[in-house]
């Protein structure tokens, strides 16, 4: 179920898109190995939205937390 979940999200234009195409070119990843490395991201992403209690920002998806608190 996670798989058809995070299926959407893989999309060129879509919030994991750049980081799935990537994997598969880099780390020449199967399209069923790039599925699951998104859909782990997927759910540390959703746990620390959870935890953080803030409104989703698709900025801090890919930003590591030294690095978003220099900017916001």
């Amino acid at each position: 179920m996670l798989d058809q979940a995070v299926l959407p999200l893989v999309k060129e234009s879509a919030l994991f898109g750049a980081y799935y195409h990537r994997k598969k070119e880099q780390d020449k990843m199967l399209g069923a190995k790039g599925i699951v490395a998104v859909a782990r991201l997927f759910l540390k992403t959703l746990f620390g939205w959870y935890k953080s209690g803030q409104a989703f920002n698709r900025d801090r998806v890919f930003a590591c937390e030294a690095r978003y608190a220099m900017v916001a």
